[in-house]
């Protein structure tokens, strides 16, 4: 196969990538300051990015270090330390609610009834929480409400967690059926105890007891809960 030669002339010829290497160098030589801001301009939003994950990670552990402290200290029954504590710790994540719920133990543990409605109110009423702490919040606070002498509220607050799905489900149906019937409504006591045989046998045999205690109020009404 017959090959081109090159000719004197060809090699003269400018090669096409000098030529746009060429271009891009006298541009960036003419538009330099802009190029020079370009570049700063980028390193500080890295810079800027790596800063605010540092951040958040930095808070992120003080609030958890903040929150074992302060339940190291309520479970050692320091509740006046306990609170201070739960005070500071910052409202990253959902360790803001968790402490909010804690200071309702607390409050609890001191026999300030409507201290405790307040916290559990202020979980229970944050609607992107998990379920399980929202449920978790609205039946210690239907347990606040009862002791401060409101039935209908903390009824009503029973009634909430029992819709929830969660680990509170069946003892909130049950306490509602119990201040249903103290109230002489046997039909919705009636009602209650039945969801919560229902709703315990299908958890399983970890809700054995809560299932038995249902079927004795059941028959303390004269009722056998429904097939």
């Amino acid at each position: 196969m017959a090959t081109k030669r090159l000719r004197r002339k060809d090699l003269r010829q400018p090669d096409e990538f000098m030529e746009v290497t060429g271009r891009v160098w006298q541009w960036l030589v003419a538009n330099q300051r802009s190029v020079y801001a370009a570049a700063i301009a980028v390193a500080v939003v890295v810079a800027g990015v790596a800063g605010m994950r540092g951040y958040q990670s930095s808070r992120l552990e003080g609030a958890s270090n903040a929150f074992r402290k302060a339940t190291t200290l309520l479970a050692d029954g320091d509740d006046t330390a306990a609170i201070e504590a739960l005070d500071g710790v910052a409202p990253v994540a959902n360790y803001g609610a968790l402490a909010e719920l804690y200071r309702g133990y607390a409050a609890l543990d001191t026999g300030d009834a409507p201290g405790a409605v307040a916290a559990f109110e202020g979980v229970a009423g944050q609607a992107s929480l998990p379920s399980y702490l929202r449920q978790e919040a609205l039946y210690n606070l239907a347990f606040a409400q009862s002791l401060a002498g409101s039935a209908a509220e903390a009824l009503s607050s029973y009634v909430a967690a029992g819709e929830l799905p969660g680990p509170f489900r069946v003892d909130a149906l049950l306490n509602a059926g119990e201040l249903s019937r103290a109230e002489g409504r046997e039909d919705a006591a009636r009602e209650f105890y039945e969801r919560a045989v229902n709703d315990a046998q299908a958890d399983g045999s970890t809700q054995d007891d809560l299932r038995r205690v249902a079927e004795r109020r059941l028959a303390a009404l004269g009722l056998a809960a429904a097939p």
